[in-house]
């Protein structure tokens, strides 16, 4: 389990492989109460990786400085500091897009249902009045 799995209390699962010519497998169960429910561990997720990164860069910085320009290590350690809040600030943003992402999955799959339920309803209505 990988550390941002561990925050949102996930599991990654591979999905059984259907067999040939079965159809398609077993389908899909999806727990749409659920996928809201890790919408906010994902956002307070965003929140802690923006955090941790506008903390670590004035730290960085200051050791830099610390070192002096005529050392090489500062020049080096003012490029990893930047390439570092660059690279963990695009991971942030990522992040933010799992929530609405999970939210939008767990609506979708809601939808989906209704439309089905009805769409059934009305098969078994018809039914009933073509004599069926």
């Amino acid at each position: 389990m990988n550390a941002i799995a561990r925050k949102l209390n996930t599991q990654v699962r591979t999905p059984a492989t259907p067999s040939p010519g079965s159809g398609g497998g077993q389908g899909i169960t999806v727990n749409a109460d659920q996928l809201k429910k890790l919408v906010g561990p994902a956002d307070e997720l965003q929140a802690e990786v923006r955090s941790g990164t506008a903390k670590m860069r004035p730290e960085s910085e200051q050791a830099a400085r610390d070192l002096g320009k005529e050392w090489a290590t500062s020049a080096a350690l003012s490029q990893i500091t930047a390439a570092w809040d660059t690279q963990l600030n695009k991971v942030a943003g990522q992040i933010g897009e799992i929530g609405p992402k999970l939210l939008a999955t767990a609506n979708n799959h809601l939808l989906a249902e209704t439309v089905a339920r009805r769409a059934v309803q009305a098969t078994r209505r018809a039914a009933e009045v073509l004599g069926g």
